[in-house]
């Protein structure tokens, strides 16, 4: 160590400088134990949740809505929330919330099988109808006879 007064190099056990006399300030002896000195206060960001896993989350909030959104007939938001979930939930598998992006994949994958299911379904159902408008029975005006139009 040296003294910070005249610089000499002075042994580390000594109190005072031999050649100024100066006190030493860092002596061993003088020295506050490493238990006393202040921590260190580090500034860091506040503690927030790592994107991925705010990514999984939503994964698996869309997987539930498009799931339920199928249920209740809504087949076009399902479909739409469904693709968007899996495709989340695919980004989000390395984050530490794993679980949530497999289970928001797993909803969205069978919420589009179901999508694709009732589209077929209801395609089918219309294309083999005896009936359009939805219910209403076609007019079949051939049966009719028109007498006030008959030259007869």
């Amino acid at each position: 160590m040296f003294c910070k007064i005249c610089g000499l190099n002075i042994d580390d056990h000594l109190k005072s400088c031999p050649n100024c006399g100066s006190a030493v300030v860092n002596a061993p002896s003088e020295q506050q134990p490493t238990s006393q000195i202040p921590p260190v206060i580090m500034m860091s960001a506040p503690a927030t949740a790592n994107t991925n896993d705010k990514i999984a989350i939503a994964s698996l909030v869309l997987g539930i809505v498009a799931a339920s959104s199928n249920i209740i007939c809504c087949v076009p938001v399902g479909i739409i929330c469904a693709i968007v979930g899996l495709i989340l939930g695919l980004f989000a598998l390395k984050s530490k919330k794993r679980t949530q992006a497999i289970v928001g994949i797993s909803l969205s994958a069978v919420a589009i099988v179901i999508s694709v299911i009732v589209i077929i379904f209801w395609a089918f159902v219309i294309a083999n109808s005896e009936h359009t408008d939805f219910g209403m029975p076609t007019e079949d005006y051939s049966q009719y006879e028109y007498s006030r139009f008959d030259k007869n």
